[in-house]
């Protein structure tokens, strides 16, 4: 019975939460356990990690770059642009971002 109960929770993180879980904290511990005991390490890991997909978009318009990205929760991402054309550094909390950067090159073709 408890080995079908965590396949079940197995399958669910998987397929409803795309690999993630959303059981508060109190719940997290007893779940990674229970994945853990019955062969689903690899699931409680992956959900004990909490890794995402950082979103990344950019476009450039004659001497100006725009930049949107998305920075997952529980995490942060930095920054570090350096290069013959622009220089920037700076470090994001989780949240979704829009830069600007303006080309120091006068020639923008």
């Amino acid at each position: 019975m408890r080995a079908k109960v965590a396949q079940a929770i197995n399958n669910d993180v998987i397929s409803t939460w795309n690999g993630h879980a959303s059981v508060g904290a109190l719940a997290q511990t007893y779940l990674y356990l229970a994945l853990s005991d019955y062969g689903y390490g690899d699931t409680a890991f992956n959900i004990s990690i909490g890794y995402s997909t950082i979103d990344s978009q950019w476009e450039r318009q004659v001497d100006t770059i725009i930049w949107r990205f998305t920075v997952p929760s529980n995490t942060s991402a930095l920054l570090d642009l350096a290069g013959p054309y622009t220089q920037y550094s700076g470090k994001y909390k989780a949240g979704r971002y829009l830069k600007t950067f303006k080309l120091k090159c006068n020639d923008y073709k």
